[in-house]
């Protein structure tokens, strides 16, 4: 059978394949409870997990799934068809939750989660990747923004929000190392990091003789005055991750400027509110 009859096999019949792993599942979890102590053997996956790729150009670091065809070995079978770039599931969540939690957060354990609703999340991607450009950051694939916390809304936000207008997210983390993050703002060229801690901030703060591209610093967390001072002095501006948010148009906000010819032949405008459309 060739590869790519193992994809269109895979195709027709992954949901009874679904339905086939959920009930052996169920199973498995009745059996290991109702055994007591006894330890339930640990199944050996179906494939070899020393054969799962096959190599492309000649060149053995240069991998494809042996699901995807040859020659450029990309796959254009998308198992669902509306979602074919990440910001799509988005959408998808919100139809299949019919609007349901999508981002939650707690003050601290114990307490209860406050939820973001999936259009909430939405329209706060769609509203931050709006102020970054605002900002001044260019909506292509070369602009690299830089998110430097800890697993949040905010983080997912910023991260949906980049690619949406196709600027490219780049995570940093405290794990990496100074140096390494030096070297991946300074590799991407990096203006625009996303901040949550005062402790992140000193530490771009103290790197930024050899970061000449760091321009902005937006935090989620409030900054103290005396950081904030220090920070600006060295050409670094400060925004809050709520003023990046770009709101919505107000019904009296210009909705278009119309210009024609007056009776004495000069071009005369007129602008329109949202409100006087409707």
């Amino acid at each position: 059978m060739s590869d790519e009859d193992l994809l269109d096999l895979w195709q027709h019949n992954k949901a009874l394949i679904a339905t086939g792993a959920a009930t052996l599942a169920g199973v498995a979890t009745f059996a290991y409870l109702f055994s007591g102590t006894r330890q339930t053997p640990v199944p050996r996956p179906s494939i070899d997990l020393n054969d799962q790729s096959v190599i492309i150009d000649g060149k053995p670091y240069h991998r494809a799934s042996k699901l995807s065809k040859p020659p450029d070995f990309f796959q254009r079978k998308f198992p669902i068809p509306n979602v074919k770039i990440v910001s799509d599931v988005l959408e998808l969540g919100k139809k299949a939750s019919d609007n349901g939690h999508c981002l939650g957060s707690r003050g601290g354990k114990g307490t209860p989660y406050e939820w973001l609703l999936y259009q909430q999340v939405i329209d706060q991607v769609k509203q931050f990747g709006a102020g970054l450009i605002h900002k001044g950051s260019k909506p292509k694939n070369t602009t690299f923004i830089g998110i430097f916390a800890t697993n949040r809304p905010q983080w997912t936000i910023a991260d949906y929000g980049s690619h949406y207008y196709s600027m490219v997210p780049v995570p940093l983390y405290d794990t990496l190392g100074k140096d390494a993050c030096q070297y991946i703002i300074k590799q991407c060229e990096i203006e625009v990091v996303v901040v949550d801690t005062e402790d992140r901030v000193r530490m771009l703060a103290q790197m930024k003789k050899s970061l000449p591209t760091l321009k902005r610093i937006i935090m989620i967390e409030d900054l103290s005055g005396e950081i904030k001072k220090q920070v600006e002095e060295l050409s670094i501006e400060i925004l809050r991750f709520t003023d990046v948010l770009v709101s919505s148009p107000s019904l009296d906000q210009k909705y278009i400027i119309f210009t024609c010819l007056s009776k004495t032949n000069y071009p005369v405008s007129r602008a329109s509110a949202h409100f006087i459309v409707f």
